[in-house]
């Protein structure tokens, strides 16, 4: 329970830095689009945070953090999810510093992008597979 509370708070924190990167980085870059850089806060708040918080409901009545199904589900969506947050800062920083990149490079962020996205459905199937089990028990 303690780790996906620190987990929750991790996520939380980095969150609030998040939107404050943005914020300073485009004014500092003189930059006034629209870039990925703002939805990073939201991301980490709502699928980092409030979502372990949610979880940390789950163990606390139906002990789920004992299911092995939750805890590949702990170590794959992490994964996706922090590979998806980087994703983010990658495309967000080459927006707002209006890089040219080649084919190859903007194929490779887009399809890194794409592996974040399968890993974090696949973590996602083993948490709701988790609560299935632990609550029809």
């Amino acid at each position: 329970m303690r780790r996906i509370i620190n987990t929750a708070g991790f996520y939380g924190l980095f969150s609030l830095i998040s939107g404050v990167f943005y914020r300073e980085f485009t004014k500092f870059n003189n930059f006034e689009g629209v870039t990925v850089l703002k939805s990073i806060h939201s991301h980490l708040m709502v699928m980092g945070c409030f979502l372990f918080l949610i979880i940390c409901l789950f163990i606390k009545n139906f002990n789920l953090n004992e299911n092995k199904k939750f805890q590949k589900f702990n170590i794959i969506y992490n994964i996706g999810f922090i590979l998806m947050i980087t994703m983010f800062y990658v495309k967000g920083i080459i927006q707002v510093l209006n890089l040219n990149l080649n084919k190859a490079l903007s194929y490779s962020v887009s399809g890194i992008s794409g592996v974040s996205l399968i890993l974090l459905t696949i973590g996602l199937v083993y948490l709701f597979l988790s609560i299935k089990e632990e609550v029809l028990k």
